[in-house]
């Protein structure tokens, strides 16, 4: 998948993401959001892998996930980290909200 567009879903923790991808809260075309995961938010910008790995269990083919977090090299799916400026420090990241997409197209 190297072009997605669609649906925000923005959670503040791992385990509230954890949540929605247990209780069907997540679907397909969606694009996860996971703030407030950096250096400074977390803090010390934990590792991503659970949410990616709970994502691929679930059986998701098409859902992204957009992170300030950091990812190692066992990530897999379409994930995007690392996002600076990140949300605690007052970047973009930190602005989006559930169901809003760029230029209403999604985020890609």
């Amino acid at each position: 998948m190297m072009v997605h567009s669609g649906p925000a879903k923005v959670f503040y923790t791992e385990r509230d993401l954890l949540d929605a991808i247990g209780s069907g809260g997540i679907a397909e075309g969606d694009v996860v959001v996971l703030p407030f995961q950096g250096p400074a938010g977390a803090p010390g910008m934990p590792e991503m892998l659970t949410p990616t790995d709970a994502l691929k269990g679930a059986g998701y083919k098409k859902v992204a996930l957009l992170t300030d977090g950091r990812f190692s090299g066992a990530t897999t799916g379409p994930c995007i980290g690392h996002v600076e400026m990140e949300a605690f420090n007052g970047g973009a990241i930190g602005a989006i909200r559930d169901g809003r997409c760029h230029q209403g197209r999604g985020y890609h």
